[in-house]
């Protein structure tokens, strides 16, 4: 019979660093292996959908591509991250356009006054020539 002490053969998590039969690790092309619950939390940690994720192991740059993220992230978490990131650059671009409308009339008063001091530089210079010719 088998002893208490035999162990699994197994790898260790790369973040956790428990061992782990290998048919339960998952990672990027690099082959740097993690266990799934913690592969998950490395992604979910990230801005994934607008941003490169990279494997979590240290000095590694190594690409997780969209498909292999959006299959450990689960397909509910996924399309709650879609969710919050169209409130979020819905909010953005609100905020976007009232800056610029704010700006465009930042702009329109600042035209407005520059035409008033000219029409009033004009009337002045019309003014003095006016008391010259008396």
């Amino acid at each position: 019979g088998r002893g208490a002490d035999d162990s699994r053969p197994g790898v260790e998590c790369g973040l956790c660093k428990e061992n782990r039969p290998t048919d339960e690790l998952v990672g990027p092309e690099c082959k740097h292996l993690f266990c799934r619950s913690c592969f998950r939390g490395h992604i979910l940690e990230t801005d994934f959908l607008r941003g490169r994720v990279s494997c979590p192991s240290d000095d590694c740059n190594a690409e997780i591509h969209g498909l292999q993220v959006r299959h450990h992230v689960g397909e509910d978490a996924y399309g709650k991250r879609q969710e919050e990131m169209a409130r979020e650059d819905e909010r953005m671009a609100r905020q976007l356009a009232e800056e610029m409308a704010r700006q465009d009339a930042e702009a329109e008063a600042q035209l407005e006054r520059d035409k008033l001091a000219r029409e009033k530089w004009e009337l002045e210079m019309l003014e003095a020539e006016a008391a010259e010719e008396f």
